[in-house]
């Protein structure tokens, strides 16, 4: 099983285990909202992988996005169970919040094997 399957599970179980903690009247929204923000960050892109879609559900799947894309989902989840234990907003906000966090982190981890570690493929010169 891969590591972003893996924090998938973690992030389902993290929301409902928030969810149980929560408010009795609210855990429908807090599970729903939890699942809505895993889907958007499945759809979240990883900015530094050298595609439109990379590490999306929308294209080809490669093995090296597997790292980034799970701490991407991770970050997501826990983001939005900090947002329902400290009951910060209502509704479907939490979702959007887990959201926007998956796309900073998108944007900000480096993509293994696409020159992020500071070497280019112009600067690997022989010697």
């Amino acid at each position: 099983m891969s590591k972003s399957l893996i924090s998938s599970a973690v992030v389902v179980l993290l929301i409902l285990l928030v969810t149980v903690l929560t408010d009795a009247s609210t855990w429908l929204v807090g599970l729903l909202s939890g699942l809505v923000c895993l889907v958007g960050a499945w759809c979240a892109p990883l900015f530094q992988s050298g595609t439109p879609y990379g590490g999306t559900l929308f294209g080809g799947w490669q093995s090296r996005w597997d790292g980034p894309k799970a701490v991407q989902l991770l970050v997501a989840g826990a983001a939005v169970a900090v947002s329902l234990l400290l009951d910060l907003f209502d509704g479907g906000v939490p979702a959007i919040i887990g959201i926007i966090a998956a796309c900073l982190v998108g944007a900000l981890v480096p993509v293994p094997g696409n020159g992020a570690d500071g070497a280019s493929s112009e600067d690997a010169r022989p010697a």
